[in-house]
């Protein structure tokens, strides 16, 4: 099974391509979709 750390980092990709597929973001931009509705938010180094 996959640690924790990793299946995060997975599903973060996940969601952040999900959210480009959605329509054309810079960085912050999709930074921000990212945190949004979140208890854990996503920092700059990390995305």
């Amino acid at each position: 099974m996959p640690k924790a750390n990793t299946l995060f980092l997975n599903l973060l990709e996940t969601r952040a391509l999900w959210i480009i597929a959605q329509k054309p973001l810079h960085g912050y931009a999709i930074l921000k979709e990212l945190n949004r509705n979140r208890k854990r938010k996503t920092t700059n180094g990390t995305l």
